[in-house]
This record gives C-alpha cells, sequence and structure tokens, in this order.
C-alpha cells in the first residue's frame, strides 16, 4: 500500500464527512506523541524573559524533534480514517505496525483499544505480545496482557503474568501491586479458578515482612467472596499473626464482619492496640448489614469514644439509637455530627469528603425531625425538613412533611402534598401511590389503602413487593384468607426472603391458630436469617401460645437483649406476668413504654391486663 495516498476505499466524500472526527484524532496523537517537545518550548517560552541575555552568552542548541514524521503522520491518519469508517482491521493493523516501528505504548494501547472494542480479543492478545516483544521490560504491557486474559476469561494464562507482575514491581510499590491482583479477576466466570490463581501467586509473598499483610488480606478478601468463610477466617487469623498491625487484613476482616461473627473478636482485638476510626466505621458498618444491631450500636458508641471528632461514628450511632426509640440520645447524636461537619474557618476538605457530609447533614436533618415528630413537636419538625435541599432525597422529605400534617389530623391535605409532587415516569408515579398509601395506613384508613394497592396492582402489574403491601394491609382489615394469598405469593416468588415466611407464622401465632403450621413457618424464616430479633420474637411468641412458657421466655429475653423493641418487650412482659413475676413484666413493660408509648401492641397488652403505667 502507497501509505501516501488515501486508499481506493476511502472516498472523497468519506474524507470530507469525517475531517471534523479525524482531526481531533490526530490532535490527540500528536500531543501524545510530541509531548516532550511541545513542553520543552512552552517552558523555554515562559522563561524567556528571566534568561534573555544568559541566552546570548551560550551556543544555541540543536532543536528537540518530535518522533512524529510526515510519513507516520500520514500512517496513522489513514488508520483513524478506516477505523472510523468501519474498516477496523486494517486501521488495526496500520497502528499496530507504527507502535512496533516507534516503540510507542501509546500506540499499543491504541491498537488494544480498537480491537476490544470490535469484540477481538485475539487481536488484543497479538497486540500485547508485540508490544511485550518490542519493550520486554513494560510493566504497563504486562498490565494490559493480564487484564485482556481476564476479560478473555483465560484464568489458566494468568498466573505466570501475575507473579511477573508482583516481582518486577518496585519494592515501595510491591504492597499496593499486591492488593491490586484481583482486579483482573474482575470480568472471569469461574472463581474457584480465580482464587486458585490467586493464592499460588501470592503465597511466596506471605512470607516477606512488607507484603505479608497485604496478600492474606488478598486472600482473605477471594475466600470471602467464594462464599468459602471459615478459610478467610484462617487467613485472617494468619494475616494477623504475621502482622498484628495491618491495616489491610483488619480492613477485609471488618467488611466480613457482615457475613460471620468470628472475626468479630479478631476486629475488636485489632482495633484495642490499633484505634483506627476507619476500620472501625467499616466494622460497625458491617455489622448493621447483618443485622446485628445490638453489637453495632455498641461498637458505634465505642467508636465515638475513642474517635469523638470522627464525624461517621455520630452519624451511625444516631441511626441505631433513632431504631431503638432513645429519642434525646438521637437528638444529641445527630446534633453532634452536624457540629463537627459545620464548615469553618481554616477547615479544608476534598470534594468527596463534602458530597459525603452534605449526604450526611440532610440525614441528620431528617433525624431530627422524626425525633421531633415523635416528641409531638410538628413545628421543630417541619423546622429540621426546610433545612433539607432540594438535592437531597425530595420523595423522603415530601412524605416526612405528609405525615406531619396527617399526625396533625390534616389528611387531605397531606394527599394533596403528594399528589403535588411532579413525577418524570412511570417509576415516580407508583412511588406517589405507595406514598399516598403509606399514609392512609398510618392514619389508619385501611380499606381505602387496600383499594389504592389494587389500583396499584392493575396499572402497573404485580410483584413481590407489592403482594407483601397487601397482606400487610389485609392483615389489618382482618381479611386472613387474603393476607395468606399475598403471602404465599411472596414466598412463590422470593423462597430464600424470611419476611413473608415471618410474617405468615406471626399471624397464626397472635391469632392463636395452625400453631403447628405457624412454627414451621417461623422456623423456616429463622434458618434464612438467624440474627433478625424480630424473628426471635415470634418464634418465642409461637412457643408462648404453644404453653412452653419457659422455652418462649429465654428465646424472647434474647430478642429483646438484641433489639429494644416495644412490641417485643410486650411480649416478653406478658410471658414473664404469666409466671408470675408481675413485678418484672411491669419492669420490662415500661421499658417498652419509653421506647415507643404509641405501640399499638403494647397498648393492647396492657388493656388486656388492667396495667396502668406512668
Amino acid at each position: 500500500m502507497n501509505l501516501m495516498q488515501p486508499p481506493s476505499s476511502l472516498t472523497t466524500a468519506i474524507f470530507n464527512g469525517l475531517a471534523a472526527r479525524a482531526n481531533q484524532i490526530l490532535r490527540n496523537l500528536l500531543l501524545l506523541v510530541a509531548l516532550p517537545t511541545i513542553c520543552a518550548s512552552f517552558v523555554s517560552a515562559q522563561s524567556a524573559p528571566d534568561v534573555a541575555v544568559e541566552s546570548a552568552k551560550k551556543p544555541a542548541e540543536p532543536p528537540t524533534h518530535s518522533a512524529l514524521t510526515a510519513q507516520l503522520f500520514q500512517q496513522l491518519l489513514i488508520a483513524e480514517m478506516q477505523v472510523i469508517s468501519n474498516e477496523p482491521g486494517p486501521g488495526f493493523q496500520l497502528i499496530l505496525d507504527a507502535a512496533r516501528r516507534t516503540a510507542n505504548e501509546v500506540l499499543f494501547e491504541r491498537a488494544i483499544e480498537i480491537a476490544l472494542s470490535e469484540g477481538s480479543g485475539e487481536f488484543a492478545v497479538q497486540a500485547v505480545r508485540a508490544w511485550k516483544l518490542t519493550l520486554p521490560k513494560s510493566r504497563k504491557a504486562n498490565q494490559q496482557h493480564l487484564l485482556i486474559l481476564g476479560l478473555l476469561d483465560r484464568v489458566t494464562d494468568m498466573g505466570e503474568l501475575l507473579r511477573l507482575e508482583i516481582t518486577s514491581a518496585p519494592a515501595d510499590q510491591r504492597a499496593q501491586t499486591v492488593l491490586s491482583t484481583p482486579s483482573y479477576f474482575g470480568r472471569v466466570k469461574d472463581a474457584a479458578a480465580a482464587q486458585k490463581v490467586i493464592e499460588e501467586s501470592l503465597t511466596p509473598w506471605t512470607l516477606k515482612p512488607d507484603t505479608a499483610g497485604p496478600s492474606w488480606a488478598v486472600i482473605a478478601s477471594v475466600r470471602a467472596n467464594s462464599g468459602k468463610m471459615d478459610s478467610a477466617v484462617e487467613a485472617i487469623q494468619s494475616g494477623f499473626k504475621s502482622d498484628p498491625k495491618s491495616i489491610h487484613v483488619a480492613n477485609v476482616a471488618a467488611a466480613m464482619a457482615r457475613a460471620t461473627a468470628r472475626v468479630d473478636p479478631l476486629v475488636i482485638e485489632f482495633l484495642s492496640g490499633s484505634p483506627n476510626a476507619e476500620v472501625h466505621t467499616s466494622f460497625t458498618r458491617a455489622l448493621i448489614s447483618g443485622q446485628r444491631y445490638a453489637q453495632a450500636q455498641n461498637q458505634a458508641l465505642r467508636l465515638t469514644q475513642a474517635h469523638p471528632d470522627a464525624s461517621a461514628g455520630w452519624l451511625i450511632l444516631s441511626a441505631l439509637q433513632q431504631q431503638n426509640g432513645e429519642l434525646d440520645n438521637t437528638d444529641a447524636s445527630a446534633r453532634k455530627y452536624l457540629a463537627l461537619v459545620e464548615p469553618s474557618e481554616g477547615r479544608t476538605t476534598t470534594v468527596a469528603t463534602e458530597k459525603a457530609n452534605l449526604a450526611g447533614q440532610h440525614q441528620a436533618y431528617l433525624t431530627l425531625a422524626q425525633v421531633a415528630e415523635k416528641r409531638k413537636d410538628f413545628v421543630a419538625a417541619q423546622s429540621w425538613l426546610a433545612k433539607i435541599g432540594d438535592s437531597s432525597d425530595l420523595a423522603s422529605v415530601t412524605l416526612r412533611r405528609a405525615s406531619i400534617l396527617a399526625q396533625q389530623g390534616k389528611l387531605n391535605e397531606a394527599r394533596e402534598l403528594i399528589r403535588s409532587q411532579p413525577v418524570r415516569d412511570k417509576a415516580d408515579e407508583r412511588s406517589k401511590l405507595m406514598a399516598e398509601v403509606s399514609l392512609l395506613r398510618e392514619a389508619k384508613v385501611f380499606d381505602e389503602a387496600y383499594s389504592m394497592l389494587q389500583s396499584v396492582a392493575k396499572q402497573f402489574g404485580i410483584d413481590a413487593d407489592l403482594h407483601f403491601e397487601l397482606a400487610m394491609v389485609a392483615e389489618k382489615r382482618e381479611d386472613l384468607a387474603a393476607m395468606e394469598t399475598h403471602l404465599r405469593a411472596v414466598i412463590d416468588a422470593k423462597p430464600t426472603d424470611a419476611s413473608a415466611y415471618n410474617a405468615l407464622g406471626y399471624a397464626f401465632a397472635d391469632r392463636n391458630i395452625r400453631l403447628s403450621e405457624g412454627k414451621a413457618l417461623i422456623k423456616q424464616a429463622i434458618k434464612l436469617s438467624p440474627d433478625d430479633a424480630y424473628i426471635k420474637d415470634s418464634l418465642g411468641w409461637v412457643e408462648f401460645r404453644m404453653g412452653r412458657f419457659d422455652i418462649a421466655l429465654g428465646i424472647l429475653q434474647a430478642a429483646f437483649a438484641e433489639k429494644r423493641d416495644a412490641e417485643i418487650a410486650a411480649h416478653l412482659g406478658e410471658v414473664l406476668w404469666q409466671l408470675g413475676r408481675k413485678d418484672e413484666a411491669r419492669i420490662t413493660w415500661q421499658q417498652g413504654k419509653l421506647l415507643n408509648r404509641d405501640n399499638e401492641s403494647l397498648l393492647q397488652t396492657l388493656k388486656r391486663f388492667g396495667v396502668v403505667l406512668p
């Protein structure tokens, strides 16, 4: 091919139509290939006024020339025009040829980019192999080779390259190189094969002082991601044994707390010797994700004590305290968070931190509004909501404002507020209707709420979530048959979701009917979500209904210790009362009243037993 002439397949019309795009591509290539010359010229021009006299005394230096010759320029032009004219094959070959001849890594990367964009993994491998032959010491080429093999799911070919990547890394970058190894396997389908390659490559580095912690951290992480929690915990133990202060091992262990409690003592021991706010925060959040709320609140308290200036701890603590009905503590923690993130003179923050702080402020304002709402201080609640800007979750804020209006007896005004909100699509429209249903449920207008839910089902189609909502409202309407139908539909659609099993089993237990069936449903829910205190409460309640008071007592005491909730307090108090421990029952009910004086189950229980609490 004569590179000085456009190929015959590219007509003048195509050249004219694609000229702007080609010029932009070439400008980019020019900058990349000729960057040293351009930078040198810029620096020289900027400093000329200050060194003019000195320059005149020195002999002129020969100019620095770009590697971009006229022939190379024309070759790259033709290649890029072919790519954008849907002839990527010839364009790829031209760019790869230019890359070989100039030993230019930018051009090798461009060749790979073209190959991958066309879905040709083999061409990408061809390009990266040519790169490595041309520049055998290039780490970037080896990294690209790993990424390409990962995309192609060729795991067995990655081990040697991975070991080379770690070995060739400078000593001061080796730990970070180890930590980045899983990134090459992100698209790999065979997790077991990936785990094997990673472990075989990293095992020698677990014996080196500077890479032991990072290596064990990665090994633990890939084991955990493969569902091998026991061996993942063993890796954490080995990591801490090799390096008791390894922040990398600690971070992985903290994240694993979501799935297993076996790492708890390891993380706690690390924090006792090496207090670290980031690890402590991650650990607390993992406990919340694992629904271990009592442990999470304990760690949140420790976090705020050990790091009182770490704002995230106070925000997490306020959310947990709110969930437990601790209004005064919630108020104090949320205000502490706001004080810590309030902009002040001399405090510098990154854009990411500012964004996180803004989101946190909105959460704190919403929390304080809810606290005020619980206290029936609706003016204060609206005042806190007014501080939340338009950039926050408008739907949540609007729902809270509407709820406040409804609690003041202004249900119609509240519904109108919901209806007045703009919608962008069908999802927004459905969300608005569901928000209105929520208002009706809070106001105990159950028949209309059920009717609206049926309309939503007709308009948008029914799914498991909508079946569950219909079941909950049907239960309030005392339509047990409809409730069971909807919950059975949820179980069919989501057989691994504990909520429907628990709801149906509890409904049977609460009505003292079909107790054996109810217990079986609750036991299945416990199997699916063993740490859920509310499901434990259901199990204790069905045991009580079946006359097993002592068994029920132990289960309910454990549930209440884990989750301070007014409804659990109502059940525990009733068991204590039936066992003749009436003083303990009154104390328990009083604790429940402090948590939520409006809890319907607690109020009905006190009424049945004729108990009046201060």
